[in-house]
């Protein structure tokens, strides 16, 4: 079963204090292993430091060169 594109509620009674009242989306999951995120958590992690710039676009949508 891929869970990409899923999220993972912690139970109330989980004992983990990383994992405890958390929400962790998947964003990959396949034969490799899993990539997550705790959305519901503080982390030093920023989101630029995860996910790539978008893209530079003019008022009317299009793709500028910059």
């Amino acid at each position: 079963m891929n869970l990409s594109n899923h999220f993972l509620v912690a139970m109330p009674d989980m004992e983990d204090a990383f994992f405890s009242q958390s929400v962790v989306y998947i964003c990959k999951h396949d034969e490799d292993g899993a990539l997550g995120i705790a959305i519901n958590k503080p982390s030093p992690i920023t989101m630029d430091m995860i996910f790539p710039p978008p893209a530079k676009t003019s008022p009317c949508g299009c793709s500028t060169t910059a």
